[in-house]
């Protein structure tokens, strides 16, 4: 059959085959929380199809072109890219001769594009449903790409800009210098992940108390204090960010030891009125009272501008001024009853 005919009559098949591979892969993967960037389908166009078949010199294109439907799935990190591996082989039939991971693919002079490339069927026994019943044995492609190998294959390989060969030497040098620095950039992030991964790991199962204030040593301690205090944190899954722990060392507190002796001081006198609150208004709750003047000066930061009435006529019990150094840093009186931190929360 003429190659045209077979497109113009297969051309509905194609993208409905696109788009069930693709729903089926974004199925699985949010139903194991596994992260991705993007999972997209496209379908060869009969132009890009015949430049192809012209390229190959395919004798029967119609069977040996295997990627006129293709799925790309781009993830964050190189670590990431494996998950995604083993979800592809677990769930298609992989035409392993005609399939390669990672640098698979490339010759010790190439660098930089290196997507994993599988060409897949559906397994006969998922054909039996009725939704996959018309894409028996019809091959397509799926890539799996980092973020940053994504880039790299939009420039030099997708953009047509030609970057492996034709041109001189010293420019083919800078290329593949560049390409080295991207793969090198994208190793050690995965490596930076895996440190972080490993340090929350670290502190979820060992004392904090000499740790210094970050993120993730102050959400802890914070979880510990609520429970020590008898208090109730909502939004327990809302994060402590950086500009959160940033408050803290600008307050001039060193590690959680400090923190911890200015809450065992003053947090149930601080705290009296208020059993349920969230991150954000436990930690400020603790530094205002602690020393309003100090926290004002040194760690508000114009990270919020809302104080309530009630909360007010507490800290006006220690600090009589306490309005006008509120106004003085441009935080105004809220007479509703609306927690002065809750624009924190996203």
């Amino acid at each position: 059959m003429d190659f045209d005919n077979y497109y113009v009559e297969n051309e509905q098949k194609f993208n409905a085959l696109g788009d069930a591979v693709e729903s089926l892969i974004r199925n699985i993967a949010r139903q194991r929380a596994i992260e991705f960037v993007s999972i997209e389908n496209r379908i060869k166009t009969r132009d890009s199809c015949a430049l192809k078949i012209k390229t190959k010199s395919y004798k029967d294109p119609a069977r040996e072109m295997q990627d006129i439907v293709g799925v790309r799935i781009v993830v964050h990190f190189i670590d990431n890219l494996q998950v995604f591996i083993e979800l592809i082989k677990e769930t298609f039939q992989i035409d392993e001769k005609n399939s390669y991971e990672e640098n698979g693919g490339l010759g010790t002079d190439r660098v930089g594009y290196r997507s994993s490339h599988f060409v897949c069927t559906f397994d006969p026994k998922r054909c039996e449903l009725e939704e996959y019943s018309g894409f028996r044995k019809i091959q397509f492609e799926i890539q799996i790409r980092t973020i940053l190998q994504h880039a790299w294959a939009e420039l030099a390989h997708d953009r047509s800009y030609k970057l492996d060969g034709g041109l001189p030497k010293k420019i083919r040098r800078e290329v593949n210098l560049y390409a080295g620095m991207l793969e090198i950039a994208d190793r050690n992030f995965s490596k930076i992940i895996t440190d972080i991964e490993e340090y929350k790991k670290k502190i979820t199962t060992q004392p904090i108390q000499k740790q210094e204030i970050d993120s993730f040593t102050l959400k802890k301690f914070l979880n510990e204090a609520a429970i020590k205090f008898n208090i109730d944190l909502v939004e327990e899954a809302a994060k402590v960010d950086e500009k959160l722990a940033e408050e803290v060392r600008d307050f001039g507190i060193k590690d959680i030891s400090e923190l911890a002796n200015i809450f065992d001081e003053i947090a149930l006198e601080a705290m009296s009125e208020e059993t349920t609150t969230n991150y954000y208004g436990f930690l400020r709750s603790i530094l205002t009272w602690y020393d309003l003047p100090r926290y004002m000066q040194r760690a508000h930061n114009g990270n919020w501008n809302v104080i309530d009435k009630r909360y007010l006529k507490k800290l006006e019990l220690k600090y009589p001024d306490a309005l006008k150094i509120f106004s003085d840093h441009s935080v105004e009186l809220e007479e509703e009853l609306e927690p002065f931190w809750e624009s924190d929360i996203e």
